[in-house]
């Protein structure tokens, strides 16, 4: 069973609800009444993704090495559910993505457009490991570690996994729209197949990697092509 460590969910929370704070000041009242640049908002997310990834692999180390572990015990039925649970991240997150699509196919959320605007102002590397790397370790001990193993449980489980994937989808939203909600409602999807197969494994690696593998392809690909 995942380990409890409910003093170290405590002090990361904390490292959260602070991040949440002044990530709220920056972009939602900062950014958006006071003409603020970007890059503000940009090098926020970036310290937050390093220190609550770095703070989340120490509060957890057990659990990631239990989960390691598991890879090496029951190799089949790990890859099964890791693959079983890629597929149907894309097809999910697909289908959820047709009806903004449909609405408004020119439509782009803030969280892309401050992406997009850390190409060749922030050095390669550190975009890589702060949003390819770390910021899925952050997100997934919040998401998913962290309240999941802190469930007994099984029936609440459930719930618990739907309520971190709204939350999940909330983080991403920079507005309480009816496009932006479509927008993001794939974080939805995700955070709930993450939730799932990890209630499933009992092994927080599985998101882990399956939210690494969303996330680096597409933020090397995006810095290539920067620097060509």
């Amino acid at each position: 069973m995942l380990e409890q460590n409910k003093k170290g969910f405590k002090i990361f929370i904390i490292l959260l609800l602070a991040y949440m704070a002044v990530h709220v000041l920056y972009t939602k009242i900062l950014l958006r009444f006071f003409d603020m640049p970007m890059q503000f908002s940009v090098m926020l997310q970036i310290i937050s993704y390093l220190v609550l990834g770095s703070v989340g692999v120490v509060l957890f180390w057990n659990e990631l090495k239990e989960g390691i572990s598991l890879w090496k015990k029951h190799t089949g039925k790990t890859l099964g559910l890791f693959l079983v649970a890629y597929v149907l991240d894309i097809l999910l997150s697909n289908l959820a993505f047709f009806p903004i699509m449909y609405l408004n196919p020119e439509y782009q959320s803030l969280n892309e457009h401050s992406v997009a605007e850390l190409q060749g102002k922030f050095p390669a590397l550190l975009l890589i490991i702060a949003l390819g790397i770390m910021g899925p370790v952050a997100e997934e001990v919040v998401f998913r570690l962290a309240p999941i193993s802190l469930t007994e449980k099984k029936s609440k489980r459930i719930i618990v996994v739907l309520v971190a994937a709204v939350l999940f989808m909330l983080v991403h939203m920079h507005a309480f729209t009816v496009e932006e909600f479509l927008y993001n409602l794939p974080h939805f999807v995700t955070g709930s197949v993450y939730g799932i197969v990890m209630v499933l494994s009992r092994n927080v690696t599985i998101p882990i990697l399956l939210h690494i593998m969303n996330n680096l392809p597409a933020i090397v690909l995006a810095t290539l092509y920067v620097m060509n």
